[in-house]
């Protein structure tokens, strides 16, 4: 073979020199298209009989607009997301929450399958299968593609096979309520291809694959240079850009996540076409119409954009609460660089990343510093090859782009970090993750071999996401499993046990068996002493305490141990209403009055007006309140309502209360 021979084979095996929307796709690419749903279905399918579990209470099952079917679908677009389930806009986190499109569709699936799980879930299961296809039709316009690579060993088939199997998509596509994700991912990627569409295919491709320069092929001659250029003036119609405003809105519907597309589809223009500046303003202009017109809407449904003005004083809600600036943010480093782990090696997944699954971090933590080193370096490598238009570059800019909204750094989020929030940024790992071993390794090492191995790699990783994702769906099958999954890992977390404490309490609930009913009260009391230690002050976990307390009084009926553990949980959480509820309850029934009453003597006197670390003068005037519900003569109770009103000023209510004492004990002075 001649130099000249073995050089132009070598100029064949490098990519197709432009960017092409392409007519009859469906002609040549059903068999990826087909293997890439059918791979999306038969790692989900199996979630079809799932339950509800974590927020489909409150965006379906329990959401009274979601139920109203058709005619909710008003109230959907009018109101925040969470208020059919609260019935009122509660401000929980910061931003609010406005995402009335998914729920629309859960209530038009709520007129045909009522609270059926399986018709949501099947909807889900095609809607990720249909976006997976979509994300390969783009990445085939989009991508470079090369002459001597099959479709099935090309870089937008095998990166689409790497996103529809990692695994930690499987809670967007599992849980019921990650319709979201999945809608807004699926208009971004819908918007990319109305821009391709209007470009219509004749736009030069710029992106270099390698770090070799590249010299574009000048044309054999004049004629072949006039007929280029006046193709790359075409353009399709301007209905597609009108039709990428609407989709790029009714994605801003879905999630405020594709706000990110306003960074992602210039970068997009720029590294992959040869966009003129009328492109670029026609396109930005009609994404930010959309924009503005979704924030108008959103504004005038949830009266604020980001701050309501409401201080958020729950954990749960603000997870940096307490923090030192500085612990802040070396927790948010330490957050960024646990989502490049879950991309890399996604073995250890948890749904719940709540206080203190993830730990308070300092500076000095070598966990924070590694991770400020690799977005460190990915930032250098990212401009390195920006101005030569690198392929690597876009990947890693779209992934920090994506991930910057939901990373806490922009603004709160409401939690430390989700695997959900990876479902639009995976998309540049993917990419990146092929185009590492497919084409840039074997540049540099010019061995044939290198190739291969690198096709193996990236095979093998597929299975072995493929196989991670399969055994981490039946995880999601009820709030039992999904629970007992979640303990295992994040040990930590406050929330995890108190959800699966949770889980178990109701399932004790309807144990018929009398030993194991209390075997299962005291795993629940466990877990919530675990989820105490870490916050004392969480509400839910001291309301379950209680809740457990009673149930095992209800298997022993020992009254003493019962209000002992109350008394504990009313000094952690006074406001915990359910130890009303049930002394209230056994009161009526006339089942251990004496002990209810020194019990809200107790703790209404001696831990929340006498003690000075526990003193809380508004909840002990209502424990004392209590225990005169149930006697009203007791002269102690009376003479501590006679302290309290003096206390804070109120003499003639004291007096009144101090006559009534006297004159049922005369000595009752001498007793306090």
């Amino acid at each position: 073979m001649t130099r000249r021979k073995a050089k132009q084979k070598s100029k064949s095996t490098k990519k197709k020199a432009s960017f092409s929307y392409q007519q009859g796709y469906w002609r040549s690419h059903w068999l990826p298209s087909l293997l890439l749903f059918g791979l999306a279905v038969g790692i989900y399918i199996q979630s079809l009989p799932y339950e509800f579990v974590l927020d489909d209470q409150m965006v379906i099952s329990d959401n009274k607009f979601v139920k109203q079917g058709v005619a909710g679908i008003d109230e959907i677009f009018s109101t925040d997301a969470f208020s059919g389930y609260f019935d009122e806009q509660k401000n929980l986190v910061a931003g609010a929450r406005y995402r009335p499109l998914s729920m629309a569709m859960f209530a038009l699936e709520y007129e045909a399958f009522g609270l059926n799980p399986i018709g949501y879930h099947l909807i889900n299961v095609i809607l990720y299968g249909l976006l997976c296809i979509f994300m390969y039709r783009v990445a085939l316009i989009y991508l470079p593609r090369y002459k001597s690579s099959h479709l099935l060993l090309g870089l937008a088939f095998l990166s689409s096979v790497l996103y529809v199997a990692h695994p930690v998509h499987t809670e967007c596509v599992a849980n019921i309520k990650g319709r979201d994700e999945i809608l807004s991912m699926l208009g971004c990627v819908a918007l990319l291809y109305m821009i391709a569409r209007y470009l219509a295919g004749d736009v030069v491709q710029r992106v270099s694959l390698v770090d070799e320069t590249h010299v574009a092929q000048k044309s054999s001659n004049k004629k072949e240079a006039t007929t280029k250029r006046s193709k790359s003036d075409a353009r399709g119609s301007i209905l597609w850009i009108v039709g990428a405003g609407i989709i790029f809105f009714l994605s801003l519907f879905a999630k405020e996540n594709a706000l990110t597309f306003l960074a992602v589809v210039p970068l997009a223009l720029y590294f992959f076409t040869k966009a003129k500046i009328r492109d670029y303003a026609l396109v930005l202009g009609a994404m930010t119409a959309a924009t503005v017109a979704y924030l108008v809407v959103r504004y005038s449904v949830i009266g604020y954009l980001l701050d309501s003005g409401i201080v958020i004083n729950d954990v749960m809600n603000d997870p940096f609460l307490g923090m030192t600036a500085g612990q802040k943010s070396a927790t948010i480093m330490y957050t960024l660089g646990e989502y490049l782990r879950l991309l890399t090696f996604p073995l250890r997944l948890t749904h719940d990343y709540y206080p203190y699954h993830v730990p308070i971090m300092e500076w000095s933590d070598l966990r924070s510093l590694l991770s400020l080193g690799l977005y460190i370096i990915l930032g250098v490598v990212a401009l390195y090859g920006l101005m030569r238009r690198r392929l690597y570059s876009f990947c890693i800019i779209y992934y920090i782009a994506t991930l910057s909204i939901v990373s806490n750094v922009v603004f709160p989020i409401g939690t430390f970090m989700n695997e959900r929030f990876l479902f639009m940024p995976s998309w540049g790992y993917c990419i990146l993750f092929v185009y590492f071993f497919l084409r840039w390794l074997p540049s540099k090492i010019k061995n044939p071999m290198v190739k291969k191995v690198g096709i193996g790699i990236i095979l093998l990783c597929a299975l072995g996401y493929t196989v991670r994702s399969v055994t981490r769906v039946p995880i999601w099958k009820n709030p039992l499993t999904l629970n007992q999954a979640a303990i295992k890992v994040s040990k930590n977390s406050a929330r995890a046990n108190v959800f699966i404490g949770t889980a178990l309490y109701k399932q004790a609930l309807d144990e018929p068996d009398r030993a194991k009913k209390q075997q299962m009260i005291a795993q629940v009391d466990g877990y919530m002493d675990k989820a105490l230690s870490i916050l004392p002050q969480y509400l839910n976990a001291n309301k379950m305490k209680a809740g457990a307390a009673a149930q095992q009084f209800q298997i022993d009926n020992d009254a003493d141990a019962m209000l002992a553990s109350f008394k504990q949980v009313a000094k952690r959480r006074p406001d915990v209403g359910y130890i009303h509820e049930y002394c209230d309850f056994l009161a009526k029934r006339g089942r251990h009055e004496s002990k209810l009453v020194d019990f809200f003597l107790d703790v209404g006197y001696n831990i929340l007006y006498k003690d000075p670390s526990t003193r809380n003068m508004q909840w002990s005037f209502t424990y004392l309140s209590y225990g005169l519900q149930i006697s009203p003569n007791d002269e102690r109770l009376l003479y501590a309502m006679y302290l309290w009103h003096r206390s804070t000023n109120r003499n003639d209510k004291a007096n009144e209360y101090y006559r009534r004492a006297v004159a049922i004990d005369p000595t009752i002075a001498e007793k306090f």
